[in-house]
């Protein structure tokens, strides 16, 4: 039984617009209007603003295997029952059996299939049992996570070990994961999006140090984003992340560096959002990161683990 488009979308989470293309469905994290303006910026945006980060099916189904196809593989990675059990990078069909470790079979299976996270997500069926059911999962709340390259999930070996991912998982959320290498704090491409989120955690910073040489270049751009923000999701619980750790050799940088960092603080705090401290959620050790700015997988799940201890508060 090959599932219809209809039916896909059904059970898709993470994504805000699709597409149907000489048989392919097509997923996208935004709007077309704003993957547009990320071009406009700088066409080096267009395939990191087109990747599928943070989109997954998520089902329920008595199932007992399924076939995926694509026409662009990637690191396709699939959960069954909450356990990390498929991967599907080098291949554009795969049939998984849906069952336990041990191979026992399962009368119901939650299903979580998570697409590449820098690349597009370009699908052409799921396959399940004649007559099988498929269900959409229910969740307990939605997230909207915004941010830059370590948002996305950068240089991970497991997509679905990024923090955004785990941190969605372990409050059984529904997110849209708007994470994309080399962002900013761009307020033209801050939009309303048809998602309607509990939380929104915000976390920019890192490239804006980059971007701009001093402060006082900076402030506007991050003040105005803000209150762009405050206009958009006022009425929702905001989390702004201030940058992790990097590496930088000399002093001079890293006290501009704090300067950022303060600045952050202080215009989340203005505006009424929870802030959170980056520099306490990775540890500043070279071994957690792949090249001193981005988390290694360990790096990420030291992350995840540390802001779930400060969003468990905010769940109750």
């Amino acid at each position: 039984m090959i599932l219809t488009n209809e039916q896909i979308k059904n059970i898709t989470v993470g994504a805000v617009h699709t597409e149907e293309n000489e048989g392919e469905l097509l997923l996208f994290k935004y709007t077309p209007e704003i993957l547009k303006a990320w071009t406009e910026l700088d066409a080096s945006f267009t395939s990191r603003a087109r990747a599928s980060t943070g989109i997954r099916f998520d089902f329920h189904t008595n199932s007992k295997q399924m076939t995926l196809k694509t026409t662009e593989p990637g690191k396709f990675e699939i959960y069954v029952n909450g356990l990390f059990r498929y991967t599907m990078k080098e291949t554009d069909n795969l049939t998984v059996t849906l069952d336990t470790p041990r191979g026992q079979p399962l009368e119901d299976a939650h299903v979580t299939v998570y697409f590449p996270a820098h690349k597009h997500g370009r699908f052409i069926s799921l396959e399940l049992d004649d007559g099988a059911y498929v269900t959409p999962h229910v969740f307990d709340r939605r997230i909207l996570f915004l941010g830059d390259s370590i948002t996305q999930g950068w240089a991970s070996q497991f997509d679905s070990l990024s923090f955004a991912n785990k941190v969605s998982r372990y409050f059984n959320a529904e997110s849209v994961v708007q994470g994309i290498g080399g962002a900013c704090f761009f307020p033209h491409l801050l939009e309303p999006i048809p998602f309607d989120p509990d939380w929104v955690i915000v976390a920019y910073g890192t490239n804006d140090f980059n971007r701009y040489s001093t402060l006082e270049e900076f402030l506007p751009f991050m003040r105005e984003y803000m209150e762009k923000l405050k206009g958009i999701y006022g009425d929702k619980q905001v989390f702004v992340i201030s940058p992790i750790w990097r590496r930088l050799s000399k002093p001079e940088a890293r006290e501009r560096f704090e300067e950022y960092r303060r600045a952050i603080e202080a215009e989340a705090t203005k505006q009424g959002y929870h802030f959170i401290d980056g520099s306490l959620l990775v540890p500043p050790v070279n071994e957690l990161y792949t090249d001193g700015l981005h988390p290694a997988d360990t790096g990420f799940s030291i992350y995840a683990d540390n802001l779930i201890e400060v969003l468990r508060e905010y769940a109750k």
